[in-house]
Parts: structure tokens; C-alpha cells; sequence
């Protein structure tokens, strides 16, 4: 998967983003105000030159060092290591970018069993339980998610340290 690449989210990618993942203009144009702000950090995933998907870290808070991971990808990308490639490369960029960030929590459906088995082939995640979650995370889930979740954390010097430890 080294061919895919990160780019900067801009509004060129708002029909194409509706068409893939339902993202409406309106969502688009809050995430691009939340990166200005500092409080997000969001690029569409490119395998190819071609849109595969979109990687987030939002609810960025400086104060606290954390922030939420979250991934949307293309079925047919599914299954190819895509998601570890555009994760590796995601906490790279926001580790470097942002060194007031120090965890990066992440949340899977309980019955998403497929990204379940992804997210814990990860060697720089860590299971946690619900009472580890800051509530800032937790608080603005969209209804619909209301189900069970697993919880992750990935601690920046964990992911350094494994990430170092990986041949190219």
C-alpha cells in the first residue's frame, strides 16, 4: 500500500466526498473551518491519484493532548491494508504537526467486527475501557452510533516507538 498519499482536504472534494461517504457541503465547510481552527486535522486518502477515503483527528484539545481518530474508506479498498497505511501516515503527520498532542482515542461499533479485527492487528494500539474516554469525545456522537463501542487509545510515544521498530 505504499502508493497511497495524504492530501489536504479542500471543498473540490465536496461532491465527490457526498457521492463516496454522504458528506454533505455543509459538513465539509465546518470540517475545513475546524482545521483552520485548530481543532482538526482531515485529508482525503489517495490511492493512485484516486479518492479511497478520508482520515480525521478532530476535537483536537491542546490542553488536554488528546484527539479522535476516524476513518472512511471504499469497500473495494477494504481488506488491502489501506487503513493501517493511511492511519501510519495520519499519526505521523498529526505527531509531527502537532507536538501538543499526545493520544489519539478511536471508537469501533461493537458489531463492526471487520474494523475491529483491523484496529487490533495495529501494534501501537491499546484497548481501553469507556471510563478511559474523555467525555468531550463521547458527547457529540451522532445518534445513530448510540450502539456498543470498543475503545482505543494510541499514545504517541507507543506509536513512535513501534513504528521505529518497522522494516521498510
Amino acid at each position: 500500500m505504499d502508493r497511497i498519499r495524504l492530501q489536504e482536504l479542500g471543498a473540490e472534494y465536496a461532491e465527490l466526498l457526498h457521492r463516496l461517504f454522504g458528506i454533505s457541503r455543509p459538513e465539509l465547510e465546518g470540517f475545513l473551518a475546524e482545521e483552520v481552527l485548530g481543532w482538526s486535522l482531515s485529508r482525503v486518502i489517495l490511492l493512485k491519484g484516486e479518492v479511497i477515503g478520508l482520515i480525521q483527528v478532530r476535537k483536537l484539545d491542546p490542553d488536554k493532548g488528546y484527539g479522535f481518530l476516524g476513518t472512511s474508506l471504499v469497500q473495494k479498498v477494504w481488506g488491502t491494508g489501506a487503513n493501517r497505511t493511511a492511519k501510519d501516515a495520519m499519526l505521523r503527520l498529526l505527531f509531527a504537526e502537532r507536538p501538543d498532542i499526545h493520544r489519539v482515542f478511536l471508537g469501533i461499533e461493537a458489531d463492526n467486527v471487520r474494523s475491529l479485527k483491523a484496529v487490533r492487528k495495529l501494534p501501537y494500539i491499546l484497548e481501553v475501557d469507556d471510563d478511559r474516554v474523555p467525555v468531550e469525545i463521547t458527547e457529540d456522537l451522532p445518534p445513530e452510533t448510540d450502539k456498543k463501542r470498543h475503545w482505543f487509545v494510541i499514545e504517541r510515544n507507543h506509536f513512535h516507538e513501534s513504528t521505529s521498530l518497522r522494516l521498510p
